[in-house]
């Protein structure tokens, strides 16, 4: 009888690739703005990329290697890449390095090719600033509200503490039905106030004047009656005498 021997050995098959790829940002955010986008490019089919962070003191020498402090190491991720959650505001920069199929990584830092570097805003957060007006409008009502129930309260305090002192004290002088009437006191009756006393004369004064000016016009209608009859009469006169 015999046997069939089976291999242990596996084969396997690769290929050698030394090309670099290259890695070009394509898209990215502009300084002084709040975008948060970036977009990446390779020379190499089915390449994945790798970036980091560095967060710079100004934009002075931003794009030159080793300077500034890292906020995300590298990264691997296809794009469009939004760094919006580990960015503040400030200076930062950003390096991009493509991986090719091969397990070959772009060994270039070239600024405005694969680094970049540019002064992050953050936006308005214009949500945070309309609830903060009506929260501020809101406390402002209720202690409107709240110090006019002080005063009205403190008033009503004051008022029944008059009371009870006008009590006591009618009670110590003996007029028990004051004291029975709460300690009351009769309103005075004021006289006319001096507004009231001032249209009065006025309307007097322009009563007067309005009978002196009829009693003038009166005079006036005599007198032209006067004439007119003593003009009448001459006339009667002479009649009398032509014929």
């Amino acid at each position: 009888a015999g046997y069939e021997r089976q291999s242990t050995s596996a084969a396997d098959a690769w290929y050698r690739d030394p090309v670099l790829p290259g890695t070009v940002i394509t898209q990215a955010p502009r300084s002084s703005t709040s975008e948060t986008i970036f977009e990446f490019a390779a020379s190499e089919e089915a390449c994945i990329f790798e970036w980091r962070i560095f967060e710079l003191p100004g934009l002075v020498k931003a794009t030159v290697p080793g300077t500034g402090v890292e906020v995300r190491n590298w990264t691997r991720q296809l794009p469009p890449v939004d760094i919006v959650d580990f960015i503040y505001a400030g200076f930062f920069r950003v390096e991009v390095r493509a991986v090719d199929p091969a397990g070959n990584r772009d060994q270039t830092s070239l600024p405005g090719v694969n680094v970049y570097a540019w002064e992050y805003v953050p936006p308005i957060p214009w949500g945070w600033i309309i609830l903060g007006i009506i929260l501020g409008l809101l406390f402002l009502i209720f202690g409107l509200y709240y110090y006019r129930r002080y005063r009205r309260r403190k008033a009503m305090e004051r008022y029944a503490q008059q009371r009870i002192k006008r009590k006591i004290k009618a009670v110590a002088e003996g007029d028990w039905r004051n004291a029975y009437q709460g300690g009351k006191k009769k309103k005075k009756r004021k006289g006319k106030s001096k507004k009231r006393t001032e249209r009065e004369r006025r309307a007097k004064e322009g009563g007067k004047d309005g009978k002196r000016k009829r009693k003038g016009a009166d005079d006036d209608k005599k007198k032209s009656k006067k004439k007119k009859k003593g003009k009448k009469d001459k006339k009667d006169k002479k009649d009398k005498k032509d014929k």
